[in-house]
This record gives C-alpha cells, structure tokens and sequence, in this order.
C-alpha cells in the first residue's frame, strides 16, 4: 500500500510538472487546425507566403494505381481525385513561378487522410522530419519503386511531427493551426500566410537556407532550427499583418516586465505576470504561445503566473492536454528483482495525460505553452519515501528530481466532468480531483 501511495504521489507530482510548467494550467490537442475533409480527394494551397502558381503536384500513395499530377491554380489551390488509392499518400510540388519568379524548389506534404493537404515550406519541414532526411526530394522518388516505405508513416507519428515543429517555432502561433491541413488563402493577415511569409524573410534576413532548415528538421529530436534563427523569425512575423496586431505583447523573460495580454479569443486582459516567477523559472510570451523553461532544477512552484488576482466564477472550462517529447525522474528507483522500475512509466503516465480547469480566467483559452522544465521534488516525495527506505524496495538519492519536456494546448470543453480529463482543478475554490477507475471523480485536498 505504501508503495502504491508513493507511484500515486510521483505520477502526481509529474503531472504538476507540466501544471506548473504550464503556469498552474494544462494544454490541450495536439491535432490541430480547421480542415476541411473530402471523401475521395486530396487538396489544398501550394505557397511560400505568396502562391506557387502553375506548380505541378504529384501524389503517390501506398496502394493503388499511378496517379496523374496536376498543376496550382493562381491562388495556389490544387486538387486530385482518389481512385481505389491506399492512403498514406506523399505530395510533391515542383516548378511554377513566385512573384512571377520561377520556384526552383521542391516543397512535400503528407496525407493520412482525404481533404486539405496543404504544401509549404512547413510541411517540406514535416515530411523531412517524418522520413528522417535532409533530402525528401530523394525520398519522394524512391517511393515510385517502394511505395510501401509510406506504411511507416501514421497519424500519431505525424502528430509527434507537428509537436516538434510547434516547439521549432515556438516564436510563431502555431497553437491552432496544423500546417497540413488548416485551409487558408494566401493574403497578407492570414495567420498561416504570414506565418510563412515571416519564414520567408528571416531566411533572406538571416542567409539561412532552406536546405539548412531541412538538415534541422530531419534529425530525431528535432525540437530547434538554426541556431540564431529563432529570433530573426519572431521578429518577422512582427512585421506580418496578423503579428503586428495578434493580441498581446511579449511578457518578457523571467524578471521581466509584467507580461501583457495573451491574444486569446478575445482578446482579455493581462492575467500572466512574470515578475512572479520564481528564481531559475525563465518566461516568455509572444502572443498566445508562452515558453517555460528552468535553469538547472528548483524547487516545485507553490505559485502559478497567469492566476487572476481574485478568482472568478467564470463558468468557462478549459481541457489541456500535453505532448510529452521526454521525462525523467532521478534520485529514486525500485528494487525488486524480476520487475520493472514503475517510476520509468511516470512519463509515460504524464503523455497520455489530460487535465481540466474549471472556473478557468477568460484569458487562458487558446493557448500554446512550450515547456523544458526540471522540479526538485525531494520535500513533496519525503514522508512516502522515508517510510520505504528500510524495507529496501527503493533506493533513494537525494535530491529527487522531475524534468519534462513538451508542449501543452488548450481548449474550451463544455464540461470537466465529462471532458475524460485524469484531473479537475476548480481554479475558483481551489479543489483538486483525480479521476477513479470508474469514472468518478475523488477530491484530494
């Protein structure tokens, strides 16, 4: 039973991992986008920040017969019917003009489904990561001759894909929108269009090529671009039409000036400050994607930064749910021979996680939270653990200690009840409650 509590105490405390590394909140999917399914059709925009005109799509899919390419209208818009194909299906766009400029480039996307597939320099990014090359130009003509290599490519592993690039760019407002298949046209003050212009010009700002990008994007971790770039890309999209006015100032880095509004859907008013951060707690916020990272391990905050100053009644509850990219607990093990060591299935607990808060500030809807955090949990695990010591089923060497990294998004839910979340936090009263193996729900404190 002791055993049982301390599992129950560290998968706790490892959800409050990304709790607190989410600023006492949670995130939500990680699907992402508006798309817009066909039953039988792949179709979508070619474009860089403007459209590729006239560019060819090729499509091959896992199954099926040969499929004949088609070209991008003005706007970038293509479209090809599916016949007895086998999805997944890999794109390819080539030629056609930019600016009346001809594209020497070849850009990929990838389709799990039917309906949007769009094809930009974010999705080339995507494909290179989900093929692990540098090259997907390659890789997309040696599937002429193995088109089944395209089995290994699913849903989920697109889904892990479009969290790595999300934390690429965590400069970007990437929180809503899948590169895939979210639908947009290509006009100035589309999110999704100035989010490629801006990619656009920090290359010719920076000289970083897109070659460069790729070779980032095509290793395993892939969770940053070109050193350097990070910055020349947020500040672009500054200058776009939709990141001159996406609700919000930066809230700066820990220490740093009060952080202003986070853009949410309407807007709201400043509820995240940084100046509360605890000491080796580093913070940033650019419109609704805020970044959270430690320096070393500290000590497990007692005190979140985006909480209302009087909690509110609101009403309005907001479901996270974290992509976990890694998580290790140190400092503690188990010692039974013939069994595995359960704290190694913490993180695995923490990525198949969903939190609720109910009663949750206006403010904290829509956003996008980006987190490499590492706690000390040595207090919080003590009284669990100094009971265990002298039956020697642990070994412990302080201090005991939690990092996670990942990202978390937020969603609006009708109800936390309901919502199929693991915990329920009622920011108004302060409540906790752990969800039972029936479906119940227990309050903890």
């Amino acid at each position: 039973m002791q055993l049982k509590n301390t599992l129950r105490k560290a998968t706790i405390l490892g959800i409050g991992l990304t709790v607190v590394a989410t600023l006492s909140l949670s995130g939500c999917d990680g699907g992402g986008g508006d798309s817009t399914p066909a039953t039988s059709a792949l179709s979508g925009t070619a474009a860089i920040g403007s459209p590729i005109v006239s560019g060819t799509v090729s499509v091959i899919c896992v199954a099926g017969s040969a499929i004949a390419p088609t070209t991008t209208s003005s706007t970038g818009a293509w479209q090809i019917t599916l016949t007895g194909q086998t999805l997944p299906c890999a794109v390819q766009l080539s030629g056609g003009t930019i600016n009346n400029v001809p594209n020497t480039m070849l850009y990929h996307s990838i389709a799990t489904s039917t309906g949007t597939v769009n094809i930009t320099p974010l999705t080339d990014l995507m494909v290179a990561n989900l093929a692990g090359t540098a090259t997907p130009g390659a890789w997309f003509s040696g599937l002429n001759a193995a088109p089944s290599a395209l089995t290994a490519i699913t849903q989920s592993k697109v889904d892990e894909t479009l969290t790595k690039l999300r934390i690429a760019l965590n400069g970007l407002p990437l929180s809503t929108i899948n590169p895939i298949n979210t639908t947009f046209t290509p006009t100035p003050g589309n999110v999704s269009d100035d989010i490629l212009a801006a990619l656009n010009a920090a290359m010719i700002s920076t000289g970083v090529t897109h070659e460069a990008l790729l070779n980032s994007a095509s290793m395993p971790a892939f969770t940053s671009l070109v050193t350097g770039f990070d910055a020349a890309l947020t500040s672009a999209y500054t200058n776009t039409a939709s990141g001159g006015s996406s609700g919000g100032s930066s809230g700066g880095s820990s220490g740093g000036s009060s952080g202003g509004s986070i853009g949410g859907e309407t807007g709201g008013t400043a509820s995240c400050n940084s100046t509360t951060a605890p000491a080796g707690m580093n913070y940033s916020q650019t419109g609704n994607t805020i970044t959270v990272t430690t320096t070393g391990c500290i000590s497990v905050p007692t005190a979140g930064m985006c909480n209302p100053s009087s909690p509110q009644e609101t009403g309005i509850n907001v479901l996270s749910t974290s992509s976990l990219l890694s998580f290790q607990m140190t400092g503690i093990s188990f010692n039974i021979p013939g069994l595995p060591d359960p704290f190694t299935t913490v993180g695995s607990a923490l990525a198949a996680s969903k939190q609720c808060i109910a009663n949750a500030p206006a403010e904290l809807r829509n956003l996008n939270i980006n987190f490499d955090v590492c706690y000390d949990m040595t207090s919080q695990m003590a009284s669990s653990v100094d009971a265990m010591r002298s039956t020697g089923m642990i070994t412990v060497t302080n201090p005991i200690t939690g990092r996670a990294k990942g990202s978390t998004m937020m969603q609006t839910v009708a109800d936390c009840v309901t919502s199929g979340a693991d915990t329920i936090t009622d920011a108004f009263t302060g409540k906790i409650f752990i969800k039972q193996a029936n479906g119940t729900y227990s309050q903890i404190n």
